[in-house]
């Protein structure tokens, strides 16, 4: 079969009886048990009895409705490809949009770890400064307390000794 790439190919099928001379057109019309089948495609002819013809054409058939079914399965495997995509590219964004919350959240419990850790060396700072304050004020009432002993002693002193004058 040498076909010429640039010629068109025909194809077809033509039902004749042999009892006839004109061809029938259709396959489908009721055909004695004399009528032949011929095949051909572009210049090769196939010659088929109507029992061939009628296995054939079931074949056809069940590969047709195969076919038809295959299509029907890929049609929806692509509908249901084109959700995935758009429930992936969802997802996606989702995930884009909570990983951005979640790294300012990260930034925001940072600074707030960092102002923790501030404010406890400021307190730190601050008790130690209160305690040397407290000591310093402590350090300053001691000298007070000694004076006021020394005034109640001199008190004592003087009270004694103006009882003795008085007493001469």
């Amino acid at each position: 079969m040498s076909a010429d790439l640039n010629k068109p190919v025909e194809t077809g099928i033509s039902v004749h009886d042999q009892n006839a001379t004109d061809a029938i057109a259709s396959p489908e019309v009721e055909h004695t048990a004399e009528t032949i089948i011929d095949v051909y495609v572009d210049e090769d002819h196939v010659i088929l009895s109507k029992d061939h013809w009628n296995s054939y054409k079931e074949a056809y058939d069940d590969l047709e409705t195969a076919n038809n079914q295959f299509l029907a399965l890929l049609s929806a495997k692509t509908a249901l490809l084109r959700s995935l995509k758009h429930k992936v590219a969802f997802l996606e964004k989702v995930n884009k949009e909570l990983t951005a919350k979640s790294l300012k959240l990260q930034n925001s419990l940072d600074q707030s770890q960092s102002k923790i850790s501030e404010f406890s060396l400021n307190e730190s700072l601050l008790e130690s400064v209160i305690d040397e304050l407290c000591s310093t004020l402590r350090a300053l009432q001691q000298p007070t307390r000694d004076s006021e002993q020394t005034n109640a002693d001199q008190d004592v002193i003087m009270d004694s000794g103006e009882e003795s004058s008085e007493e001469e």
